[in-house]
């Protein structure tokens, strides 16, 4: 599963109770949680993998420096993305380049997506 689900409490001051309501966040490959991306359980669909914080998250881990991952908040890659002076338009899920859609980063804009 890409994202795990953690019990959090809200308060209601109105009715002086607690409702549960339920968040899922990325984790990476050891179940460890990846700050910075989670969603609404009502947001959990097949869609979403997670793929683009796990990615991120190892990059860092390695210590390198220089590549820049574009992730949605739900940690799913953006449609667009770049690596060097190239970007191009990308598979939501892996990230990869969609074939015939790199440009120079200065026409960036005009990549439609």
């Amino acid at each position: 599963m890409t994202c795990q689900c953690r019990l959090y409490y809200d308060v209601q001051v109105q009715v002086h109770n607690m409702t549960c309501k339920c968040r899922c966040y990325c984790v990476d490959v050891h179940g460890k949680l990846i700050d910075g991306y989670s969603h609404g359980v009502s947001e959990t669909d097949d869609r979403i993998t997670c793929q683009c914080a796990r990615d991120k998250s190892a990059y860092f881990k390695l210590g390198i420096i220089g590549r820049l991952f574009h992730c949605t908040e739900h940690g799913d890659y953006e449609n667009v993305q770049c690596h060097g002076s190239v970007c191009y338009c990308a598979d939501r899920k892996t990230g990869k380049q969609i074939d015939g859609t790199g440009i120079h980063i200065s026409a960036k804009s005009k990549l439609d997506c």
